[in-house]
């Protein structure tokens, strides 16, 4: 007999790890695990339209907000990724994607009601597309981290 776990996943248990660059912490503090999609082929038949199965899947972009630490470490390591992935045509037939850092892997980890790790969201390929404004305010009254939002484009993701 199969016994199932009636815990339900937490919306505040997670991590985010990037291995292009573990040395900086990021506190993610909001993550959306990215929609997948297989478009369905269709072809008109008679009085209906047939619908088939897809052969390819589509990803959208993986998109999290982190706390900006107080000398901007985390958020210059983006910037700088970003800028760097510009790259002229012989640049890119001399070495791979991986060798000009243009691209990482990361992973995305749920973590059970007992805060240990449960599931794994491995995002194969990704790089920075987009990083958002920094906003500073003298008019708040309660100080509050500044926090900044990136999106990632990628080849795919696991569930494992």
């Amino acid at each position: 007999m199969e016994t199932y776990s009636y815990n339900f996943l937490q919306n505040n248990g997670f991590t985010f790890v990037l291995d292009r660059i573990p040395q900086t912490i990021f506190r993610v503090t909001a993550c959306d695990v990215p929609s997948l999609s297989v478009p369905s082929p269709e072809q008109a038949s008679g009085r209906s339209v047939q619908h088939f199965p897809g052969t390819a899947n589509e990803f959208d972009q993986l998109t999290m907000e982190f706390m900006v630490d107080e000398n901007l470490e985390n958020y210059e390591e983006l910037f700088r990724w970003i800028t760097q992935n510009r790259f002229t045509e012989q640049e890119f037939k001399l070495k791979s994607e991986k060798e000009i850092g243009l691209v990482s892997d990361g992973v995305l980890v749920t973590m059970s009601n007992a805060s240990n790790p449960n599931r794994s969201f491995y995002f194969k390929d990704l790089f920075p597309i987009s990083l958002g404004n920094l906003h500073f305010d003298t008019t708040v009254s309660q100080p509050e981290p500044v926090t900044c939002t990136v999106s990632f484009q990628y080849s795919y993701f696991e569930l494992r």
